[in-house]
């Protein structure tokens, strides 16, 4: 058993662990955030599902656990959850599972996702990649505006299946900063920053935005309908 960023790795089964998880936003009276919880449920889910797809590896079981009641709000949580689901190819009836809250009532959302994947194939950089920043870095009501031009559940399966991209990397709320120094810790390379107009601290918020290493002549091969930023060279 290892761990490699936010996921264990199971070495002897073969298997993927990510989580991720999502409170005080969504619907609930006491909620920081007023936001549709079937949105923000279905991105609780997105996040622990891109992580494995950019390991390489396959989505097989989610877990949730939800500190609200099924009924009504949770149905409302599952519903978006079921829908990550469905995209990333997953039975949403028969891979799932979880737990709600019935003995109190909430007033606040708290949301919790584990997926467990098969498989793994983690690679590295190598001296003289490019790597790029593919979608853009949304927030909150950025990114309930600005949906289409953030890293979709399409998108990530199309990058896993990508024979000549290296790295792919999710950026979350540390930024492209943090990201970029677990690819150059991997590669045991320094990247060399040649977009000085790219702000590498926003928050990718729910993956919006990932990381991702090629060799330059690589690059026309790349096929998405998302921004494409080159911020440096692997050296």
């Amino acid at each position: 058993m290892k761990k490699f960023r936010d996921l264990i790795i199971l070495d002897d089964m073969n298997l993927v662990l990510a989580c991720d998880s999502a409170a005080g936003i969504g619907e609930k009276p006491c909620d920081e955030v007023f936001a549709d919880i079937e949105m923000v449920s279905y991105y609780a889910a997105f996040v622990p599902i891109a992580e494995l797809l950019c390991a390489r590896s396959t989505p097989m079981v989610l877990v949730d656990t939800l500190c609200n009641e099924r009924e009504p709000y949770g149905e409302k949580i599952i519903r978006g959850i079921q829908m990550a689901m469905k995209d990333a190819g997953l039975d949403e009836k028969n891979a799932f599972t979880g737990s709600t809250e019935e003995n109190f009532m909430t007033k606040m959302t708290g949301i919790g996702v584990t997926v467990l994947g098969r498989g793994i194939d983690i690679r590295k950089a190598q001296k003289g990649d490019a790597i790029y920043a593919i979608g853009k870095a949304l927030v909150g009501e950025e990114l309930i505006k600005y949906r289409d031009k953030a890293m979709s559940m399409s998108d990530y399966i199309y990058l896993k299946e990508q024979d000549y991209i290296h790295d792919i990397v999710p950026i979350g709320s540390k930024g492209a900063a943090h990201e970029l120094a677990e690819i150059e810790a991997h590669a045991g390379l320094k990247a060399r920053i040649v977009n000085e107009d790219f702000d590498l601290n926003a928050s990718g918020g729910p993956s919006a935005m990932c990381l991702v290493t090629m060799k330059p002549d690589d690059f026309n091969k790349l096929n998405l309908k998302k921004d494409v930023n080159l911020l440096a060279f692997m050296e």
